[in-house]
């Protein structure tokens, strides 16, 4: 029954000033920043490392350059803060979706998969990611249309891929991101709650397992990012017979 959140321990700004004057509401599931100067990124908990997962955010106010992204980092790297470059939000080993310029971008640099289309977003546009960790896939939706005839149930043009556990390093472990900016204002769903605080009309799309209520429904196979839908370790016995 535990859907994921922001986690305000991980954050980071991208701004000279050491204090950041983003602002995480609505039991941690809603995030707003006000100029690059105290941009932030945060992250739920360290990821998945298998699995196929859902989730979406809301763009509570259409202002100028709206900077929301949402996607996933290697949870080995500081993720959470900002590269140097502009251009590089979230830097090496992730992969996100910039809102403004309706791109995805993969360690810092546009996948090219998607068309730039800037300022093509709306107040209260719901936008979907689905991240396909087996396979190594990313794909996002606007308002239920995947960009570039995605489709995440059979594998086809996804908007970035990697190898999984060869590609990096380390292997791509990963942390659901979402990030600030400047006028950045948005609001995720893991499942929790599919009218964004009463912002839209409720959607009640639940996964596979039955779990989650979403705007739109999730591709088959993909299922919330929820404590129901994690797998139980074998040193737990769930029906607490003895120690």
């Amino acid at each position: 029954g535990n859907f994921a959140v922001f986690n305000d321990l991980f954050r980071g700004g991208r701004g000279t000033s050491s204090n950041f004057y983003g602002i995480i509401t609505e039991g941690n599931t809603r995030i707003h920043s006000r100029s690059s100067a105290d941009a932030l990124q945060i992250c739920t908990f360290e990821g998945l490392k298998t699995g196929k997962w859902y989730w979406e955010w809301c763009l509570r106010d259409n202002q100028g350059d709206q900077l929301m992204h949402s996607g996933a980092a290697d949870s080995r790297r500081d993720q959470w803060n900002y590269a140097a470059s502009s251009a590089a939000y979230g830097a090496e080993q992730s992969i996100h979706f910039h809102t403004y310029f309706q791109i995805v971008e993969k360690n810092g640099t546009d996948t090219g998969v998607y068309s730039s289309s800037a300022s093509s977003h709306s107040t209260n546009d719901v936008f979907g990611i689905a991240l396909d960790t087996d396979n190594g896939k990313f794909y996002v939706h606007k308002n239920g249309t995947y960009y570039a005839s995605g489709n995440p149930a059979t594998g086809a043009n996804p908007g970035a891929t990697w190898t999984p556990a060869s590609e990096y390093t380390d292997g791509f472990t990963p942390y659901f991101t979402a990030t600030g900016g400047t006028d950045a204002n948005g609001h995720i769903n893991f499942g929790q709650d599919s009218t964004f605080g009463g912002r839209i009309t409720a959607g009640g799309n639940a996964d596979g397992n039955g779990f989650g209520d979403f705007k739109y429904a999730p591709p088959t196979g993909f299922l919330a990012v929820c404590s129901a839908n994690l797998s139980i370790s074998d040193d737990i016995d769930p029906a607490q017979t003895d120690d």
